[in-house]
């Protein structure tokens, strides 16, 4: 359900602002969208990391030191997951965001060169998204191994 309303609303967003609105109106919406679009996913990473700091406080009274300091490599594995996935978010939408900049001013003509670049970075952080999750969550890449297995004789 969340995933068709997302689609609906990313629609409607580019319906909307190439219809209905032109010139620097557009390009105020533009910016505002896609500044939402970096700031929401990262400001949910950072809430899901202290939901999962509060979640392991809570463990600390419950186990002992052995099992506190696997608690805390979890912690610094999942803080360093998040980092890396802000990361390459805001490195892959920024540029299209400094090139819609570019565009509206028009401060140089290597726009035409800029936003080919730029929009396929976009793009590209889709694809880039699952090769992070497999190469950083060791359960994610046993649970791909057997579901290839299982579907293919062969192996």
């Amino acid at each position: 359900m969340a995933a068709i309303i997302a689609t609906a609303s990313w629609l409607l967003v580019t319906i909307v602002l190439h219809v209905f609105l032109d010139g620097s109106v557009r390009f105020i919406f533009q910016v505002i969208f896609v500044v939402l679009f970096i700031l929401l996913p990262a400001i949910n990473h950072i809430r899901m990391f202290f939901a999962i700091r509060r979640h392991n406080s809570q463990m600390v009274d419950q186990v002992g030191a052995q099992q506190l300091s696997v608690i805390f490599r979890r912690e610094l594995k999942v803080a360093t997951d998040m980092i890396i996935i802000v990361v390459v978010l805001v490195a892959c939408l920024g540029p299209i965001l400094g090139v819609n900049v570019v565009l509206h001013f028009r401060y140089v003509k290597a726009h035409v060169y800029l936003y080919p670049w730029a929009f396929t970075m976009m793009y590209l952080n889709s694809s880039i998204n699952p090769f992070l999750y497999f190469t950083r969550n060791g359960e994610l890449r046993n649970a791909l191994r057997s579901v290839v297995r299982s579907s293919c004789s062969c192996c």
